[in-house]
């Protein structure tokens, strides 16, 4: 029976994938670099992945580490997983490695090769399901895949993809052999291992429901309750006093890899206020203050020219701003860093379709005969809709 941490592993599903008679070595984990500019235009950015598919073996994290000092990956960079899984510790010494490194992950594969991967895609929808134009397509993360995945500092699972665990298993153990204490230990190594990835220790009460034979697909709402995926912006909301001191406002701000973005929500007097379609109703409304931080996508005084339109998201759908809502068009803010701002006004009556709404957006839509290669640029965020009504209330 083997004892060491790494030679413990995770049985690999035989129903993942179809099994073939051919060399160990030859399903090995491999990493390749992929470098994609296809998010520039809609200003993502350009973004680059590491693929890493295949079998989890005790050499796989000697294999990476060569590849990170070959390589030299920029934090943020995604570490796209596919495989089975397999060695225990390799898992875990993987997903040491993507957090020293600062580099994120994700559920994928470099190629579309994977059909009907997720149970929660049944397969009779398959064949509607349009593949995506470019990488990572959908993939697989089981076993000890699932524990390199938790090393990211940013977790992402898209539709399609699936991510399972279960109970593992002791190599080469034979009956009779008393491997309690080794399971204890390997037990709490997992835990600590969870908890320094910041997911919740209940994820490894999911793991004992299945195996080592079988498998628990964890649904998206599970993996959002545990951690094991992390939301790809989180807002800040704060009441807070005006600068002068006049009054207060309500502060959200998100951050991202370009910097900090804000919405500021204040008071707007009756005859300062118009309805999204137009009119002007008698009672008080709201200013609306964006400001997104372009970062590298570009300099905050070019990107104002080329602006041409205004789009409010919500999740009921998005609304182009109307010029008589557009209080200060497109400029220049330098209250924190230097950041492309926009002041519009609403009702309070629109301002109750954004409190049925859990998240707001707002994108300055670029004109594209301008000779800047971005067509647009966007706040995301979550609303706190209970302390909007909060501060909606004090506004008379």
């Amino acid at each position: 029976m083997l004892l060491r941490l790494a030679t413990v592993a995770l049985l690999a599903l035989t129903l993942a994938r179809p099994a073939f008679a051919a060399d160990a070595d030859a399903d090995a984990m491999t990493f390749t670099s992929w470098h994609n500019d296809a998010g520039i235009l809609f200003g993502e950015g350009s973004r680059d992945y590491i693929f890493a598919d295949g079998d989890i073996t005790a050499d796989t994290p000697t294999v990476f580490q060569k590849y990170l000092d070959a390589n030299h990956p920029a934090p943020t960079t995604t570490v796209v997983l596919t495989s089975n899984g397999g060695d225990l510790g390799a898992g875990l010494a993987i997903g040491r490695l993507i957090r020293k490194y600062k580099l994120w992950t994700q559920v994928g594969s470099l190629l579309p090769v994977n059909i009907g991967v997720s149970p929660t895609v049944p397969n009779r929808m398959v064949p509607y399901l349009r593949v995506p134009s470019a990488p990572p397509y959908s993939g697989y993360c089981y076993s000890s895949c699932t524990f390199a995945f938790l090393g990211g500092v940013s977790r992402f699972i898209d539709y399609g993809s699936d991510y399972g665990v279960h109970r593992f298993a002791f190599v080469n153990a034979k009956s009779g052999d008393d491997i309690s204490d080794e399971a204890q230990q390997m037990s709490g190594e997992l835990v600590r291992y969870v908890v320094e990835m910041g997911v919740n220790a209940q994820f490894i009460t999911q793991m004992s429901l299945k195996g080592p034979s079988d498998i628990n697909h964890l649904k998206m709402q599970q993996m959002i309750d545990l951690n094991v995926i992390t939301p790809q912006w989180h807002t800040t909301w704060r009441i807070l006093a005006t600068p002068d001191g006049s009054g207060f406002y309500l502060a959200g701000w998100t951050d991202d890899e370009w910097g900090r973005h804000a919405v500021d929500i204040s008071c707007a007097p009756p005859a300062q206020v118009v309805t999204m379609a137009g009119g002007t109703p008698p009672q008080p409304g709201f200013f609306l203050d964006f400001k997104i931080e372009p970062g590298a996508r570009g300099a905050a005084p070019a990107l104002i020219k080329a602006v041409e339109k205004y789009v409010l998201e919500l999740d009921a759908g998005a609304v182009v701003v109307p010029k008589e809502a557009i209080v200060k068009p497109a400029y220049v803010d330098t209250s924190y860093r230097t950041r492309v701002g926009a002041r519009i006004r609403v009702s309070r009556q629109f301002l109750g379709a954004i409190m049925r709404s859990n998240h707001i957006g707002f994108a300055f839509v670029l004109n594209k005969a301008a000779n800047i290669p971005l067509r647009l640029i966007q706040f995301e965020g979550g609303l706190n809709n209970k302390l909007l009504r909060r501060f909606a209330a004090t506004c008379h």
